[in-house]
């Protein structure tokens, strides 16, 4: 299947971008025509057919285009038709530039922390057994194992057990070091499938994923590519867009060859070839199915299920590894839009740390922020980890995107941040909330 794929055009060059696909109604009443534009994917599909030289194609919802006559039926009633037509677009420059609305403005649910590494809602396995003796243990000691995972498996029991005092004997930190090493073998030993449930119910899916079904498995990049186009068919078929589904697992296969033979290191972070993660985040910004579903299963990581962490998974472990990758520091400042009806809703983004569970779409561009919701996120990227590194939690994805107008800037899933402050814009009958980068997030791993 990938062979066959390769031939193709590369996914950010196709020709369909610059089409657009229109169908309207026969209508006798002499009332003026109103084309209506097909959505992006399925604007994608018909043109794909189309340039192919297809006759006929199908999409979701058991319609079928004609190309050949230039209309659109049911399957199940042909007498149902409209005619559709071709537009060449003109450049982006100039054109009415808008977001999508239900990726730009979805609410974003957080977690809400009462520490500074955003990590108390972790599973803590034995961690409570040894509070009564040991205090903070520091992230950066000698002891501390070079594994990303034994890394961030100190960070988060240090952070359940308090503060080491200015002076310590011998015997105290070695006794704090080994009840930390103790509880964290405890986790490594466990049933992975039950600790990786146990992650991504606490908000941490591509960790989740990662204990779950890539320790000891030797897997390369290629069958995670894989397990992710699979992924897309399974949960497209569920919800009845499995003509989307197919596109976009399609897009995943052209691309899996290149990743056959790179090994995915356990938590040791992998740098996925661009070829690949260029084309995750691509298919992520199309206007299909797959993002709504993907986003709100990770808003509610409590109600995931296995199935999911095995569909959803593959995906979300790449595409966050790849954000990470190309992650950006050269943008100060972003904005997201949203509706908060209740002062409650507005209270939760006010806690002095916050974590958001999700991917979310934020963008460069206030004015374009500003035109949904009732609430302005404005987000300071501009923190420093220490004097010679930035905090990162996202990336500019605006070159990638099917939507490149929409100066794009890509939060991963679990990027930590702190309140700044609240204000209201009368002028604007705006509620502004402002956030900051928080320096957790050089330490998260989600």
């Amino acid at each position: 299947m990938a062979s066959a794929a390769c031939c193709r055009a590369p996914i950010l060059r196709r020709p369909s971008s610059h089409y657009q696909w229109y169908w309207n109604y026969r209508q006798d009443d002499g009332k003026e025509e109103e084309w209506m534009k097909y959505i992006n994917i399925d604007n994608e599909i018909i043109e794909d057919a189309y340039n192919e030289q297809k006759d006929e194609v199908e999409i979701d919802g058991s319609i079928m285009i004609n190309l050949k006559q230039q209309i659109q039926y049911q399957k199940v009633d042909l007498s149902e038709q409209c005619v559709i037509k071709r537009v060449l677009l003109e450049e982006r420059v100039g054109r009415n530039v808008h977001l999508q609305e239900e990726r730009f403005s979805q609410t974003i649910v957080v977690s809400t922390t009462t520490s500074i590494d955003g990590q108390r809602d972790l599973p803590r396995r034995d961690a409570d057994t040894h509070a009564a003796s040991i205090e903070k243990y520091d992230l950066f000691s000698n002891d501390v194992q070079t594994s990303h995972m034994t890394r961030s498996l100190h960070w988060i029991f240090s952070s359940v057990l308090g503060n080491k005092p200015a002076t310590e004997s011998e015997n105290k930190n070695k006794e704090r070091n080994d009840a930390i090493e103790h509880a964290i073998q405890k986790v490594l030993s466990v049933d992975k499938t039950q600790t990786g449930m146990q992650w991504m119910r606490s908000g941490y899916f591509s960790s989740g994923y990662e204990l779950s079904e890539l320790r000891s498995k030797n897997k390369t990049i290629a069958n995670v590519v894989q397990e992710a186009a699979e992924g897309i068919l399974k949960e497209g078929e569920a919800v009845g867009k499995l003509c989307q589904a197919q596109h976009l697992a399609q897009q995943l296969m052209k691309v899996k060859h290149y990743g056959e033979d790179i090994q995915v290191k356990y938590f040791k972070g992998i740098q996925c070839p661009s070829e690949i993660g260029d084309t995750f985040v691509n298919v992520y910004t199309k206007d299909s199915f797959w993002y709504k579903l993907l986003n709100g299963v990770l808003r509610h990581p409590k109600t995931a299920s296995y199935d999911q962490l095995k569909t959803l998974g593959p995906f979300c472990f790449l595409l966050h590894n790849y954000l990470k990758n190309i992650s950006t520091t050269d943008i100060l400042r972003v904005y997201r839009g949203i509706l908060l009806t209740t002062a409650e809703e507005r209270k939760s983004f006010m806690d002095k740390h916050v974590r958001f569970l999700s991917f979310n779409s934020t963008t460069a561009n206030r004015e374009l922020a500003e035109i949904y919701g009732n609430t302005l996120l404005i987000i300071d990227l501009d923190t420093k980890f220490n004097a010679m590194q930035d905090c990162q939690v996202g990336a500019s994805i605006s070159h990638l995107s099917n939507f490149p107008e929409e100066e794009e800037y890509l939060l991963w899933t679990g990027a930590c941040f702190e309140f700044v402050k609240y204000e209201y814009d009368n002028l604007k009958h705006k509620h502004i909330i402002y956030l900051k980068s928080s320096e957790a997030n050089n330490n998260l791993f989600s």
